[in-house]
């Protein structure tokens, strides 16, 4: 593909579809994905690439190694240390990639990719706005109106180099699974220094052979570019690659298209010849652009997706039918839903408070910073037929549900039910995790776990503050909160990081966050064994006990003051207090 030109600086835009599925065996280990990707011409599969490096990158772990210029989409179903939130989250999720296996932005996909379930993916480049965009979802019949589930703004003409590969790639390591594409179009505009000449790419010598790649399977060069189907079969190619330039065109050019197609294999501009057993031709009326589509098909593979529903079918349809239509198939990357808000503050769209929040606290001028009043939305926008309405539960044009869970009060929609949302009256806010767990105290001001209930330190108004570590509002926060044997509050993969670099006081009040009696029995062992001078031997301190509030006058010891009320060594020393007179 010849993405852009170097002389008169115009970048193409492109646009691709395709769908896909992934399983996974029955025993064993799974990973770890697969990617669509942007790669220089002539590209071949590098060596050392397996596993969480999805055919993409050598050595991709040790970030110091200079990496090949890919754009990639990751579709990754196994978690590595480079991924978000790291080992300890099972989740998959889709990124984009800019010649690095780390992402340069993400989202957790809320359930699992593995599972054979088919999922359709749309992912365009916008040269105007450099923005790349990827719309994904596992809808039996999807709707593709323009939205998206992840996107990041970036030239590409800065990373990649004229002319390119276009493809897919995947890896397993130890463990396995099974990656399908089942269909792909590709299409992309035409460059003006290429209208009415057939431009041939430089081409490389090295062709596009895996070297020593393991657990690397069929490997489709040149513009499919690296297409790896581990442990798939694949039976047919199917394949069309048309220059549309006007419509009336269209018949006059049907017969020339075989010869024109055999001299792109020549010269490494068509997909590589697997065995052809038809073309379709794909055609774009009034429309510059280059198309490519494929569909793969094999005994093993299971039936391709319905084509998307147009909104006038969907109107036809009965009102319950319409309710679930395009259900998890919309939102952002904190929320499943189908509808937008317009902000009352800056009467901007967005696809929730928080998109507003990040976006709007990026702005230059810290003055134009502000947060979304969620109690004063009073328009959202529809994002299946794009109508702007009253909020509401259902769409008063298409009939749609625009959030299964709804809550008038918040202004608040979401499809993900499986979070068990609730709204708390006293708290004012909507909560996850089902009524049924929780209790309200009235003392902390918050919603509790109901293990805690008679079972915790009441401390007023203890979610009213900001977390002591990463200095996030505790209050309507997404992340999870812990609350600590002293009564303050934290988010809890602040806590576990706190824990994790040995410290285990209370950032707010110092007391002891864990059970340290082990920890005290130890240091009175080690006290006992090691004498101090005979200078320091009889030396007392005052010493405040940062458990139990109490003070004592005891022996100094270089290793700590043992507090002789409750035994705890979370001692700090003071200056002695002033008697009576």
């Amino acid at each position: 593909m010849h993405l852009w030109d170097a002389r008169t600086g115009q970048i193409a835009d492109f646009s691709t579809h395709f769908s896909f599925n992934i399983s996974q065996l029955p025993e064993g280990w799974i990973g770890d994905g697969l990617a669509f990707f942007l790669s220089p011409n002539g590209s071949q599969v590098p060596e050392n690439a397996t596993g969480g490096c999805l055919a993409l990158f050598t050595n991709c772990s040790d970030f110091k190694v200079p990496k090949n210029p890919i754009v990639a989409v990751e579709f990754d179903t196994y978690q590595n240390g480079w991924d978000p939130n790291g080992l300890d989250d099972p989740r998959d999720h889709v990124g984009i990639n800019i010649n690095s296996i780390k992402s340069v932005t993400n989202l957790t996909w809320g359930t699992s990719m593995k599972n054979g379930s088919i999922a359709n993916a749309w992912i365009s480049y916008n040269s105007q706005t450099s923005n790349l965009s990827l719309f994904l979802t596992y809808l039996d019949n999807p709707v593709f109106l323009g939205n998206s589930t992840l996107s990041y703004k970036v030239n590409l003409s800065k990373v990649l180099p004229e002319w390119v590969n276009v493809g897919f790639s995947s890896a397993t390591g130890e463990g396995v699974e099974i990656h399908y594409i089942l269909s792909w179009e590709f299409n992309s505009t035409e460059l003006i220094s290429d209208q009415g000449n057939d431009a041939i790419p430089p081409t490389s010598n090295n062709g596009n052979k895996a070297q020593g790649g393991a657990n690397i399977g069929v490997v489709i060069g040149s513009v499919v570019g690296g297409l790896v189907l581990v442990g798939g079969v694949l039976s047919t190619l199917v394949f069309s690659w048309r220059k549309s330039r006007k419509a009336e065109d269209q018949q006059s050019t049907v017969e020339s298209d075989d010869h024109s197609i055999d001299n792109e294999f020549e010269h490494g501009m068509g997909p590589k010849r697997s065995r052809q057993t038809k073309s379709n031709n794909l055609i774009f009326p009034n429309q510059e652009t280059l198309s490519l589509s494929f569909f793969f098909s094999s005994l093993a593979l299971p039936p391709s997706v319905a084509p998307a529903i147009s909104i006038p079918t969907l109107m036809e349809g009965s009102a319950n039918e319409r309710l679930d239509f395009g259900k998890m198939g919309y939102g952002c990357k904190h929320y499943r839903r189908r509808c937008k808000i317009r902000a009352p503050c800056c009467n901007e769209i967005f696809e929730c408070r928080h998109c507003h929040n990040e976006a709007v606290g990026m702005l230059k001028n810290p003055y134009d910073r502000h947060e979304i009043n969620r109690l004063e939305v009073t328009q959202v926008i529809c994002s299946v037929c794009d109508t702007e309405q009253p909020v509401a539960q259902v769409c008063t044009n298409c009939g749609v549900n625009m959030g299964e869970y709804f809550c008038e009060i918040c202004k608040f929609y979401d499809d993900n039910t499986e979070k068990q949302q609730f709204h708390c009256d006293d708290c004012g806010i909507c909560r996850v995790g089902g009524l049924e767990n929780f209790f309200h105290c009235e003392k902390c001001g918050s919603c509790y776990s109901i293990s805690l209930q008679d079972n915790h330190v009441c401390v007023e108004n203890s979610m009213r503050h900001h977390c002591p570590i990463c200095y996030e509002y505790l209050f309507d926060s997404l992340k999870d909160t812990t609350v600590m044997k002293c009564g303050h509050t934290m988010h809890s993969e602040c806590y576990h990081e706190m824990i994790k670099h040995d410290k285990y006081c209370c950032p707010i009040c110092s007391k002891s966050i864990i059970d340290m009696s082990r920890t005290w029995k130890r240091l009175d062992v080690e006290i006992e064994a090691i004498m101090m001078p005979e200078d320091y031997r009889y030396k007392k301190v005052w010493i405040l006990c940062n458990d139990c509030n109490d003070t004592t006058e005891v022996y100094f010891h270089i290793i700590g003051q043992k507090c002789s009320h409750c035994s705890s060594y979370n001692t700090r020393t003071i200056a002695p207090p002033v008697m009576p007179q």
